[in-house]
Formats: structure tokens, C-alpha cells, sequence
């Protein structure tokens, strides 16, 4: 047992210190999703409801895109380097597609009002991306 080959970065502490540094993640993700709510709350209400609702769907959709990525980012932390890679740039790869996506449906059907759902989306996507990069740098 004690000769088990190594595999580039599978380690049993990494996993713990993985563990903790998700927890940690989660704790920052939703306190910082509540104060950022309440915070855009009042120009929204401001701005009508119309731009309130697309400024809403907008953040939500960043706040599960987001969340999701960090999720999974921090889940390979220990884990062998071609996973850590393949989430890491297939996750960017997928976001950028999903905002790409998105925008442009809602720009063309003209459901939603477009500057408010990109300024929901595109400004909660900011923040949550600095928290999960934050997060990564306090672990390398």
C-alpha cells in the first residue's frame, strides 16, 4: 500500500484544503450575492419594473453560471492536473458561450429589456468571477 504511484496532483491534503477553501467560497458567495442585491435593489426599483425584471434575470442567470463554475473549480483542487485543466478552460469556454448566448437571444427577440439584463448580468458575473479568482489565488 505504502508504494502506490503518485499522480500529479492527487494528494490527500490538497483534497482537504479543497474542502476548506469551498466552504469559505460558499460563506463569501452567498453574503456577497445578499449584499449586492440589496445594494441594486433601489436603482432597479428606480429604473422600472421592466429593467428591474431583465436586471434580475440577468443576475440570476450569472449567479447560477457562476456558481456552478466556482463550484466545480474548487472541486478539483487535488485532483489530477488534466481535470483541473479541463474544468478550468472548458468552464471559461461554456461561460462564454452561455453570456454569448444569452445576450443575443434576448437582444434579438426583444423579451427583455437589453441594456438592464447585460448591465444584471454582465456586473454580477464581475463580481462573482474576482471572489472566485480570490478565492483560487488564497489556495496557490
Amino acid at each position: 500500500m505504502g508504494d502506490q504511484p503518485k499522480v500529479l496532483g492527487a494528494d490527500p491534503a490538497a483534497r482537504e484544503q479543497s474542502l476548506r477553501a469551498r466552504s469559505r467560497w460558499l460563506k463569501w458567495f452567498v453574503r456577497l450575492s445578499g449584499i449586492s442585491l440589496m445594494i441594486a435593489l433601489w436603482p432597479l426599483y428606480l429604473a422600472g419594473w421592466y429593467a428591474a425584471v431583465s436586471a434580475l434575470a440577468g443576475y440570476a442567470l450569472s449567479f447560477v453560471m457562476c456558481f456552478a463554475a466556482g463550484w466545480l473549480a474548487l472541486s478539483a483542487i487535488g485532483g489530477s492536473m488534466s481535470r483541473v485543466m479541463i474544468i478550468a478552460f472548458g468552464g471559461m469556454l461554456v461561460r462564454m458561450v452561455i453570456v454569448a448566448a444569452s445576450v443575443t437571444l434576448v437582444g434579438t427577440t426583444g423579451y427583455g429589456h437589453v441594456t438592464g439584463f447585460t448591465i444584471g448580468l454582465m456586473g454580477a458575473y464581475m463580481m462573482y468571477q474576482s471572489l472566485e479568482i480570490t478565492m483560487l489565488k488564497t489556495i496557490f
